[in-house]
């Protein structure tokens, strides 16, 4: 468990003002979000053959305790877009997840 010095400024560091999406745009399995970042990260993928693809991911960064649930296929929902969990990361308070548009 992270040290409230963190969690306290999760806050702060995911609100809208700064990076943030507003918190009224962000849902996941229908209940509200109201901190975390959006962003699109351009990743490489290695195919069978060694040939190297660039491609286009969605992620969302927000506070763990907002996901005290996630599983693979959950719904998001984020600024109107819809989009399906495919993996997630959780590290000292903060949660990374990978998304899919559906």
């Amino acid at each position: 468990m992270p040290g409230s010095f963190i969690t306290d400024d999760l806050k702060s560091l995911l609100a809208a003002s700064d990076f943030g999406v507003a918190s009224d745009t962000v849902t996941h399995s229908g209940s509200p979000i109201p901190y975390g970042i959006f962003e699109e990260d351009d990743t490489e993928i290695v195919s069978g053959e060694g040939v190297v693809q660039i491609i286009r991911v969605p992620m969302f960064t927000g506070r763990e305790e907002d996901f005290t649930t996630i599983a693979d296929g959950d719904e998001m929902v984020i600024g109107g877009e819809a989009f399906r969990v495919k993996n997630w990361e959780r590290e000292s308070g903060i949660i990374t997840i990978m998304l899919e548009r559906v």
